[in-house]
C-alpha cells in the first residue's frame, strides 16, 4: 500500500514541479501513465525517473542512455550498465547498495525486470 501511494504522490506531482519546457515530441513519455507504448513493468521507474532525453529530473536520474554506460552510483562494484547489472540492481536495489536513496523494493520476476532492461536498451540515440 505505501509503494502505491508513493507511486501516486511522485508520478502526479513531482512532474508538475519541474519549470524546465521539453519538447512537443517528449510530452506524451514525460507523462507514462497515458503512454501506451510503454510496458507496464517499466510504469514501476517513472515515478521516479524519465525515460526520455531531457534535462528534466525527477528524484531518480534519468533512464536516457544508461543501458550500455558506465555505472555513476558511489560504491557500486560494477563499471557499466548491462543486463547482469542491470537485472541485479532492479531485482533488489537495497542488496546491490544497502544505504542507497532508492525506496523502491525492486521487481522480483525475472520476466518483468527482462521488460524494463528490454527497454532500456531502447532509451538511447539511434547510431
Amino acid at each position: 500500500m505505501k509503494f502505491v501511494t508513493l507511486f501516486l504522490i511522485f508520478t502526479l506531482f513531482l512532474p508538475a514541479c519541474s519549470d524546465n519546457e521539453t519538447s512537443q515530441e517528449n510530452q506524451a513519455m514525460l507523462n507514462p501513465l497515458t503512454n501506451k507504448d510503454i510496458p507496464k513493468p517499466v510504469k514501476l521507474c517513472t515515478p521516479c525517473h524519465y525515460l526520455v532525453k531531457t534535462n528534466q529530473k525527477k528524484v531518480g536520474p534519468n533512464l536516457w542512455n544508461v543501458y550500455d554506460n558506465y555505472v555513476t552510483i558511489k560504491g557500486l562494484q560494477f563499471g557499466k550498465w548491462t543486463e547482469e547489472t542491470l537485472n541485479s540492481w532492479i531485482e533488489e536495489p537495497q542488496r546491490i547498495k544497502p544505504l542507497t536513496k532508492m525506496i523502491f523494493p525492486g521487481v522480483k520476476d525475472p520476466e518483468q525486470r527482462k521488460i524494463i532492461i528490454d527497454y532500456m536498451k531502447t532509451l538511447r540515440d539511434k547510431p
